[in-house]
């Protein structure tokens, strides 16, 4: 490691750290860095939100004017 920083958490992050290190068995060090390489990530929004294609459900019937929007604004022949 190159570098030392300092951060303040409040109460509810550091729960949620420590938490998170004693479930995957890692340090909070590792956790924070972790999500740091996340956050700083240049991934395109096509990968980032890969988990989610197909999700949306607009067959309803109190969809359809919604539908009719999307179709109108953003259909690709």
């Amino acid at each position: 490691m190159r570098a030392m920083i300092t951060i303040r958490l409040d109460a509810r992050q550091q729960r949620a750290i420590a938490a998170a290190a004693r479930r995957q068995g890692k340090s909070t060090s590792a956790i924070v860095r972790e999500a740091l390489d996340r956050a700083l990530s240049d991934r395109p929004i096509a990968a980032r939100a890969a988990h989610v294609e197909g999700a949306l459900d607009l067959s309803s019937a109190r969809g359809s004017a919604w539908r009719k929007t999307l179709k109108e604004r953003n259909w690709r022949s």
